[in-house]
């Protein structure tokens, strides 16, 4: 009796692995990938969009994808590595609302969980949360694609959101600390081609369209600066409205750069305040 119970969970171990085999070699990789593309543009309204370099199964039962890249409203907004997506086996029933994910971001990684809308009509507002450890900032090309400048560094934080498209509807929060960042200016500004700091940290607030500003701090070897502000989301992006108030002290190294240019009171050492408005495509600055 043993034996043949044995021999009955041999074959039942056999036929388990003939299937996981012929499920990867046999996988619609094509067919998955457009379906998840199509998926989150029509989830985002088309302000989201995603391209997946290649797809493939993983055990436990996931999806891989080697590389992909995130696109915000037509500009690039984050280079992954490797992303791996699954069902939420922790949430029973309803696994298939929620998507876990993990990513590789350069050295560090981006993991968290996003709820859909439940396909039998249950109401459940959509729902993101992500946790960024050690993240290269270099893989958030959005930065680069808004500003022109390279940003390097690592970032850590958390973001969650609910009710609907960050910038359209909906509300959230997000909390970031980014750690010894370079900023590689596109052009030189008086003889600066590269601004450092050993930390920068923002605390923000999204309602609907207007995202409001916190807390924003800097702390760098050239300048440090703390402020507050919102921003107004327009559509296109660029055109979305600025007002920020900040308080900026110069470091002896820049100030000494700055000297002619500015008051004299700001460049040896004294406080300035700075007011920014407009729009982020034209910004305009005021300093008193």
């Amino acid at each position: 009796m043993m034996k043949k119970s044995k021999k009955w969970f041999a074959w039942i171990c056999y036929i388990a692995v003939l299937a996981a085999v012929f499920l990867y070699l046999l996988f619609p990789a094509g067919a998955v990938k457009k379906y998840l593309e199509h998926q989150i543009r029509k989830a985002s309204g088309n302000a989201v969009s995603i391209e997946i370099a290649g797809l493939r199964p993983g055990f436990p039962p996931s999806l891989v994808a080697d590389q992909a890249t995130l696109i915000y409203r037509q500009m690039d907004a984050l280079e992954t590595g490797r992303m791996i997506l699954s069902p939420a086996y922790r949430k029973l029933p309803g696994i298939f609302d929620v998507l876990d994910f993990e990513s590789r971001l350069g050295e560090g990684r981006a993991l968290g969980w996003v709820a859909m809308e439940n396909a039998s009509g249950s109401g459940a507002d959509n729902s993101f949360h992500m946790r960024l450890e050690n993240a290269d900032l270099e893989s958030i090309v959005l930065i680069r694609s808004m500003s022109g400048h390279t940003v390097s560094g690592r970032l850590d934080g958390t973001i969650e959101f609910t009710g609907g498209i960050p910038g359209q509807s909906g509300s959230g929060t997000i909390e970031l600390a980014a750690s010894q960042c370079a900023v590689a200016l596109q052009e030189a500004i008086y003889g600066i081609k590269q601004l450092t700091f050993q930390t920068i940290a923002a605390d923000l607030e999204i309602e609907d369209q207007q995202v409001n500003i916190r807390q924003l701090q800097l702390e760098g070897s050239q300048v440090s600066a703390e402020g507050n502000g919102r921003i107004l989301i327009r559509r296109p992006f660029e055109n979305s409205r600025i007002q920020i108030s900040a308080t900026v002290q110069l470091h002896p190294a820049l100030a000494r750069t700055m000297e002619g240019l500015l008051p004299e009171k700001f460049t040896s050492g004294g406080d300035i305040s700075l007011r920014i408005a407009g729009t982020i495509e034209e910004p305009s600055w005021r300093i008193r």
